[in-house]
């Protein structure tokens, strides 16, 4: 139970390292919730991919609120990228 209580100062230390120095945020994130959430791979990775997607989602809607995205490559990109995760996913 006192895992839980870590992980939101682990959040805010992983994110603020990853960052930092930027690198994503998974490399860090893994270890923390395999060895100290004791999460089995799957979920681990899961709850990665979440996280950082949240993250990453904050940052292009500040993108956008600036309009610094190039439309057309990010719909571009989205129709290239999401077919791929899915086939990845099915591996």
């Amino acid at each position: 139970m006192i895992e839980s209580w870590l992980a939101f100062p682990a959040g805010v230390v992983i994110a603020a390292a990853a960052s930092s120095v930027g690198i994503g945020g998974g490399i860090l994130w893994m270890p923390f919730l395999l060895i100290v959430m004791k999460l089995g791979p799957e979920a681990a990775v899961f709850t990665s991919l979440l996280i950082q997607s949240a993250g990453m989602g904050s940052g292009a809607l500040a993108y956008a609120r600036k309009k610094q995205i190039d439309p057309r490559l990010a719909i571009f990109l989205l129709l290239v990228a999401v077919p791929g995760i899915a086939a990845g996913r099915m591996i």
